[in-house]
């Protein structure tokens, strides 16, 4: 089921050095309280999202599934 998450991270993701840890299907995108990941498989969500994290050598901060895209 397709979904969507918030997080926030202890500092800035560059999104373009990431890009190609999101899976064909899937979005991030900067807001204005985090990032938002949406894509086809809500399970896989926290998984990308710590990828990306630990390119950047980051930390999540929080993590919030908002249901359905």
């Amino acid at each position: 089921e397709p979904g969507a998450a918030l997080f926030t991270v202890d500092g800035v993701i560059d999104l373009f050095a990431v890009a190609s840890l999101v899976p064909e299907g899937y979005q991030l995108v900067n807001t204005t309280n985090g990032y938002r990941i949406k894509g086809a498989d809500q399970a896989r969500l926290l998984a990308i999202a710590t990828d990306i994290v630990k390119h950047q050598s980051l930390s999540i901060l929080s993590f919030t599934v908002v249901g359905s895209v």
